[in-house]
């Protein structure tokens, strides 16, 4: 894999990572 791929895909990773602590947040907002 390329230094580029591999760059997508931890920014895919990490972009994932957010929207699932997002979507946390708002459905259990007494945890955060």
């Amino acid at each position: 894999m390329t230094a580029a791929g591999t760059t997508n895909v931890v920014l895919v990773v990490i972009a994932v990572a957010v929207a699932v602590y997002l979507l946390a947040a708002l459905i259990f907002p007494e945890r955060f």
